[in-house]
């Protein structure tokens, strides 16, 4: 069987994937071993009324409104979208687009194992809730919801810092211009 690994960016109000099969060996192949086989975008999540979502999966679209109230709400919609598409569908791992949790979590980190549960690096995302209102929250509620549906499956995520590690410490600690 081969192994699904999701790429998951959650916005303010917006749910975005992708569903990525593996079709060689990743670890010698490097990203020309996956094959992107899904992909979504749902809009106005948090806001009254109907959200807008398209959905992609092997070449053909889907596209319409669903009431959505929450990432949780969202995040249930797609992976309902997805078992009808692939019965039993369960990603190998979830990755998600973290932006900080700590100088010193820099990187990429386990964000949860299963078993063991959510690591310090979601504890200390938790700390910065107040500091990123337009993103920790969100991610939180993401990670939650992808448990919930996926209690058995890690969950990954590389600090959105990480990429912009060149730049001075003062504007990758926070963000802004240094």
């Amino acid at each position: 069987m081969m192994a699904h690994y999701m790429a998951v960016n959650e916005g303010s109000s917006s749910h975005k994937y992708g569903v990525f099969e593996e079709k060689g060996d990743v670890l010698k192949d490097g990203p020309e071993a996956l094959e992107l086989i899904a992909k979504g975008n749902i809009q106005k999540v948090h806001v009254a009324g109907e959200s807008p979502f398209v959905l992609e999966f092997k070449g053909e679209t889907e596209e319409g409104t669903q009431e959505l109230r929450s990432h949780a709400g969202a995040i249930g919609f797609s992976s309902e979208r997805l078992d009808e598409r692939m019965p039993g569908f369960k990603p190998d791992a979830v990755g998600y687009k973290w932006v900080y949790a700590g100088e010193e979590n820099n990187g990429t980190h386990f964000l949860y194992r299963p078993r063991e549960g959510e690591t310090e690096v979601v504890e200390r995302t938790r700390e910065f809730e107040e500091d990123f209102p337009r993103h920790n929250p969100y991610y939180l509620a993401a990670l939650t919801a992808f448990k919930t549906l996926y209690p058995e499956v890690p969950g990954i995520g590389p600090m959105e810092r990480a990429f912009h590690y060149s730049i001075p410490l003062e504007a990758r600690a926070r963000g802004v211009p240094a």
